[in-house]
């Protein structure tokens, strides 16, 4: 990355490596900024990092408004979608307000993105990354027994042994689903597994 910054210092994509790549060798956030010379409205996630969760709302906010009752149920549903995840708006704003700690906002819009999850189940009950996403969202909500059965049988569906490229993001969302529950033993021992195979978490 910096061999390629040195020959066309403006292309973006070489900084977003280096970022990414020292972040993940060093955990050294800082560091990462420093060297790869992002600044934060580059990279949003750093929000995350820095559990500036007010910032993170209002970033999300920016791509759709909070306030859903004026637009049609699939807008206000729309997602970011890829081959790994499917992760609503909705589930977005459950997850950062469920970390600020916010549970009753959390759950409002943990409800509703189960509720919407429901239906894309039935469109196609062998997506794995609707499991997924739902059993972060009925953690959310205090149902733990479902949340890790949700969990389960998104790994059910893709397992590593079949899809190692696909399959290790399901592993890892069963390691944040027992993080959500509580279930800190279970979710250092899938920590251990996922640094040991080829993932996306790192040490760092």
């Amino acid at each position: 990355a910096r061999r390629g910054l040195s020959l066309i210092p403006d292309y973006e994509g070489f900084k977003f490596i280096l970022f990414n790549s020292l972040l993940h060798k060093t955990g050294d956030l800082k560091l990462a900024m420093d060297e790869s010379g992002l600044k934060i409205k580059d990279v949003p996630i750093v929000y995350y990092y820095n559990r500036q969760y007010p910032k993170l709302i209002e970033y999300i906010g920016k791509e759709i408004p909070i306030v859903t009752d004026q637009l049609s149920y699939s807008k206000a549903h729309s997602n970011v979608t890829n081959q790994w995840l499917y992760e609503p708006h909705t589930y977005k704003l459950a997850l950062i307000y469920y970390l600020s700690g916010n549970t009753s906002l959390s759950k409002i819009y943990a409800d509703s993105t189960i509720e919407h999850l429901k239906e894309k189940i039935k469109e196609d009950p062998n997506d794995d990354r609707f499991y997924a996403t739902s059993g972060k969202c009925y953690a959310f909500i205090g149902n733990d027994k479902e949340a890790i059965a949700l969990g389960k049988k998104a790994i059910d569906l893709k397992p590593v042994k079949v899809d190692a490229w696909q399959g290790i993001i399901k592993e890892q969302d069963l390691m944040e689903i027992y993080i959500f529950t509580g279930n800190y033993d279970l979710a250092l021992d899938k920590i251990e597994y996922l640094i040991s195979v080829p993932s996306w978490l790192s040490k760092g």
